[in-house]
């Protein structure tokens, strides 16, 4: 399993150059609680509402000339679309992300895995992991109940 085949193949994004007043109207529209901060196609980095919240509204700021790049959160980590989706676990738990913008080999944005992205995946391994012991129990109780009865893995 690989990180881009998790992840969502077109997140938003928005410019260093643009403005809170047009991240924060994104965010409104897209009913989306971060940015991606985006020069020519390569992340530079995270912009979140509580970016917005805390640098531009508690520091009484102008947000609509206030650049996004004065407040958005840098470095940006990111993880590649071809690694593993347990290095982009790791990541995340690492640095303590919910997004995580996802590149391909040439450092360009290609999607964004979230931790909703790994609760699904988590959730999914766990229902088969519990089909699976599910199946041997039924096998085992025939077995027991009816001596000499093959199970469903031995028909």
């Amino acid at each position: 399993m690989t990180v881009g085949q998790y992840s969502l193949n077109s997140p938003c994004t928005i410019t260093p150059k643009a403005t809170a007043r047009e991240a924060a109207w994104l965010m409104k529209t897209n009913t989306i609680g971060s940015l991606i901060v985006v020069r020519r196609n390569k992340p530079v980095g995270m912009l979140t509402d509580r970016d917005l919240a805390l640098r531009v509204l508690r520091g009484n700021r102008n947000a609509s000339t206030l650049a996004v790049e004065e407040i958005m959160s840098t470095p940006v980590i990111t993880v590649r679309e071809d690694a593993p989706l347990s290095e982009g676990a790791r990541l995340m738990r690492e640095h303590a992300l919910r997004r995580l913008p996802v590149v391909d080999r040439k450092g360009s944005l290609m999607g964004v895995l979230t931790a909703d992205d790994l609760l699904c995946v988590l959730a999914r391994e766990i229902g088969s992991l519990a089909d699976t012991v599910l199946d041997g129990l039924m096998d085992e109780a025939i077995r027991t109940d009816h001596p000499g009865r093959p199970g469903k893995g031995e028909r």
